[in-house]
């Protein structure tokens, strides 16, 4: 199993199928994905369905790659890593998701994950990245609008992904 693999396959236990939750502001989402992000990658993405109702873990497959494990880097990266950045990156958007290991790394929060962001990645111990990472997260979490509603949520996303990562 690829590291790619591994990751989608926990990404989809962690995003729970078919929610409909009114105080969510994406709204209705399948697989993590709202239907605005599917009504977008349709256009590139061809043999997608009309609805969220409709999709698989097997046609989201390669949309997830290109959008959010490419966008992150995730194949030049130590597996764990890589794991931690894409989950957060599904959750947040790439670039919110780099400005939180920019964070944990120290570095200037572009989000813009260059090579100055992969040197600095590569240099680190994993294990010690990701718990930094995890932690930037849980703080960019507390920052949010939505942290009174989803904020439980979120940590435990954190925390399962960063125990995830080593298993």
């Amino acid at each position: 199993m690829t590291a790619f693999s591994k990751a989608l396959v926990e990404l989809l236990v962690l995003e729970d199928g078919l929610v409909d939750n009114p105080a969510d502001p994406g709204g209705r989402t399948n697989l993590g994905v709202t239907q605005r992000t599917l009504d977008a990658w349709r256009a590139k993405y061809p043999g997608l369905p009309a609805t969220v109702d409709e999709l698989t873990p097997d046609l989201v497959a390669a949309p997830y790659k290109a959008e959010f494990w490419d966008a992150v880097r995730g194949d030049e990266l130590p597996a764990a890593i890589a794991s931690c950045l894409f989950k957060q990156a599904v959750n947040q958007g790439p670039a919110r998701a780099v400005q939180a290991l920019q964070s944990s790394l120290q570095l200037r929060p572009d989000g813009d994950f260059g090579p100055v962001t992969l040197a600095a990645v590569l240099k680190q111990n994993p294990k010690d990245l990701v718990a930094d990472y995890m932690a930037a997260t849980i703080v960019d979490y507390t920052r949010d609008a939505g942290f009174s509603a989803f904020g439980r949520g979120w940590i435990r996303r954190a925390t399962l992904t960063a125990v995830e990562a080593f298993t």
